[in-house]
């Protein structure tokens, strides 16, 4: 049974970041697990498990994690912010519009001239509710990307989770059964600290393990 993470304190978003860009550079350095060490690994017990060439799923999933990691904390939130931003502009844009729509008809006539016969105010109004319609559509279809949740959130652990849980569902077959302890728990264990991964607060990954919504993921069992 592999042994639990040291204990460690909830980390803030910022320190979160650091530690995971910390395993970028590991990853463009070489990568996170050493696949032809001829040292024994923790993972290695449970090859029986998931099948050979364990060790190269294992990394994989490790640099998937990061990857996911950053978009989380750091692209998504800059993106989420951009958009937000641009909605924004759009909204006081609609609000303007509403002010320009009543313009008085006799400034309208006097300073535009309209192609055709229709008059500069019918012209005015009628493309300005165009503008209008538009923004009420851009609300309809478009919603801005939810937030991360409050609170210190472990990023990682509950993308490593996750990954490991879908890792397992289409190499057995079988859903892990909803616990803090156990063999998956274990190989979870095992494949973060062969990963080097930073340490987790005490119980992290058995938590988050306990609480995944087995019963909405479906997955086919993998051909060997």
């Amino acid at each position: 049974m592999a042994a639990n993470p040291t204990k460690a304190r909830k980390r803030g978003r910022k320190q979160q970041l650091k530690q995971i860009e910390r395993l970028q550079d590991r990853i463009t350095a070489g990568g996170l697990l050493d696949i032809k060490s001829k040292d024994e690994l923790l993972i290695d017990e449970f090859e029986r498990d998931y099948g050979k060439g364990l060790r190269s799923k294992v990394e994989r999933i490790g640099r998937n994690v990061a990857a996911k990691a950053v978009l989380s904390l750091k692209t998504l939130p800059a993106a989420r912010e951009t958009a937000e931003s641009a909605l924004q502009s759009v909204a006081k844009l609609d609000q303007e519009t509403r002010r320009l729509i009543g313009l008085d008809r006799r400034i309208l006539a006097t300073g535009f001239n309209a192609q055709g016969d229709r008059p500069p105010s019918l012209l005015w109004k009628e493309k300005l509710a165009l503008v209008r319609d538009c923004y009420q559509v851009l609300l309809r279809d478009l919603t801005l990307t939810a937030p991360l949740p409050g609170g210190r959130i472990e990023i990682l652990a509950d993308q490593f989770v996750t990954e490991m849980y879908v890792f397992h569902v289409r190499h057995t077959g079988q859903r892990p059964s909803k616990s803090k302890t156990g063999r998956f728990v274990d190989f979870m264990l095992a494949a973060w600290a062969d990963l080097d991964f930073p340490k987790p607060p005490e119980g992290a990954l058995g938590s988050r393990a306990e609480r995944l919504p087995h019963s909405k993921l479906i997955f086919q069992k993998r051909t060997r």
